[in-house]
């Protein structure tokens, strides 16, 4: 005789599990994002040249300012956060002048942080 095992799963329990399972991906995702985007200030702050300290102040603010707050979630599936540099010579220095070679920081930190990620995840660019 053969031996035979039904499972029958209440539908409210299986959207309960799914409900749960998008609240742990979703909180995954902001986590991430979170974690990349600190990772990449970091990187940034400790490579930008430093004369008056201004520039590399101003990364190290952001980071001070996105540890303490979650990214925002304009859709379902998006966790976004972003920062910026309001040194004015912030952008001389990552891209130059006609006067001064660029030497860029958040480019190449941007960079090393896509590998990172596309490593992780095999993502196709």
């Amino acid at each position: 005789m053969p031996l035979q095992v039904s499972i029958r799963v209440p539908t409210d329990a299986v959207t309960g599990i799914r409900d749960r399972l998008h609240q742990s991906i979703a909180s995954a995702r902001e986590q991430m994002v979170q974690s990349a985007t600190q990772a990449a200030l970091t990187d940034i702050a400790q490579s930008v040249s430093v004369d008056t300290g201004e520039t590399q102040g101003q990364w190290q603010a952001e980071l001070a300012r996105i540890a303490a707050s979650p990214p925002s979630s304009p859709a379902p599936h998006l966790s976004l956060q972003s920062a910026t540099n309001q040194a004015p010579q912030a952008v001389y220095l990552e891209y130059g002048t006609t006067h001064m070679q660029p030497r860029p920081t958040a480019g190449p930190a941007l960079t090393r942080l896509r590998s990172i990620l596309s490593s992780l995840f095999h993502l196709m660019y």
